[in-house]
């Protein structure tokens, strides 16, 4: 009889052991799945940045700003916030050089300057794109990439939170963790001296 024990005994333990182990595995499918609030981060901003690139002979009067458009979509959750010196339904500003630019995410009531604020939760949706026009300039060369811009606001504990942003370039559904503009001018050869 000691045989048929030790194979019961070892079966049992076995069953235990698989027991715990689908337990274990329950117990981190659940904490992966549920939002955390210690684990999550703080989404504020998010980033356009540009780069400009010169080669050859660049004109002194060549301007190396560049003017872009935040645009608005209605979409499922109502119409998208603007910053507060937004006109219509687009957001402009511009940056000069290599450079970038984080576009603040707020939370409240009252439109600020510079900023998206929102007032309730939702997925918001935006459009940004260069609208710098290449055709005065020979030799210069305009990023024509869309991003679809989506962020979506929850409501935790009573109050509202940005739990994310996604940037989407609209060409090819790639999704980069900042919109990224490369524009470059392409000046006629320096002189041989």
């Amino acid at each position: 009889m000691g045989a048929i024990e030790d194979r019961l005994y070892a079966r049992a333990r076995a069953h235990a052991l698989a027991a715990v182990c689908m337990l274990a595995m329950a117990i981190a499918v659940a904490l992966l799945a549920a939002p955390s609030r210690a684990l999550a981060a703080v989404v504020d901003h998010f980033t356009v940045g540009q780069e400009f690139s010169k080669t050859g002979m660049v004109p002194e009067e060549l301007s190396s700003t560049f003017t872009y458009q935040l645009t608005r979509v209605e979409g499922r959750d109502g119409v998208a916030p603007l910053p507060a010196n937004a006109e219509g339904d687009t957001y402009t500003f511009t940056l000069d050089g290599d450079t970038s630019k984080d576009i603040s995410l707020t939370l409240g009531n009252t439109a600020a300057a510079d900023a998206l604020t929102f007032s309730h939760a939702g997925v918001f949706s935006y459009q940004l794109r260069c609208v710098t026009d290449p055709s005065g300039t020979e030799g210069l060369t305009v990023d024509d990439t869309v991003y679809d811009v989506e962020i979506e606001v929850n409501n935790a504990d009573d109050s509202l939170a940005v739990s994310h942003v996604v940037i989407r370039r609209e060409s090819d559904g790639y999704k980069p963790d900042a919109a990224s503009f490369s524009h470059s001018f392409e000046g006629q050869p320096e002189p041989v001296p």
